[in-house]
């Protein structure tokens, strides 16, 4: 009897999983990196916008106008932020980042490319500056001011709240 139980759930799995068929969709199939293996790289050019979604928005007043976005591709596995300004910004120069805390503690760090760089604005423009990519596996926030991180010396301007001042500001932990 319990043989002839396991056929009749074999054969009903099987038709069952006969009409099915999986097919990617464009931003599966466009995506380059997944998760840790695209730190750094641009959403762009690994494909992560094609799904991208907001998770967290912060008015950028402090500069004169603006919003700040973390972006998250569930394709990619990975988060970005985008920095949109409406007006000049106020300072002469601005330093853009997103952070990345281990999901289970650790330290924080700025995320670069592998040049080093992460995205720097010259004032007098009003345009989109983007931070590169970060796996979603760990808690992210964006940070905007004009105080420049040198690496391996960087520190997380308010680790406790959204760190806003006069020329910056902080998201909290997403």
């Amino acid at each position: 009897m319990r043989l002839r139980l396991h056929a009749v759930f074999a054969a009903l799995v099987l038709m069952a999983s006969a009409g099915t068929v999986v097919q990617a969709t464009p931003a599966q199939a466009a995506v380059n990196c997944n998760g840790w293996k695209c730190d750094g790289r641009w959403p762009g050019e690994e494909g992560c916008r094609a799904d991208q979604v907001a998770v967290r928005q912060i008015a950028m007043d402090q500069l004169g106008g603006g919003q700040a976005t973390i972006y998250r591709s569930r394709a990619c596995g990975a988060a970005w932020a985008d920095f949109d300004f409406t007006t000049v910004p106020n300072y002469p120069w601005l330093f853009l980042y997103i952070w990345a805390q281990p999901a289970y503690g650790g330290k924080g760090r700025i995320i670069r490319n592998g040049s080093g760089q992460h995205s720097t604005l010259v004032s007098g423009t009003t345009k989109t500056y983007r931070t590169v990519l970060v796996s979603w596996d760990n808690s992210v926030k964006l940070c905007f001011g004009d105080g420049y991180q040198i690496p391996g010396q960087e520190y997380d301007p308010d680790p406790d709240t959204n760190g806003s001042g006069t020329s910056g500001a902080c998201s909290t932990w997403q």
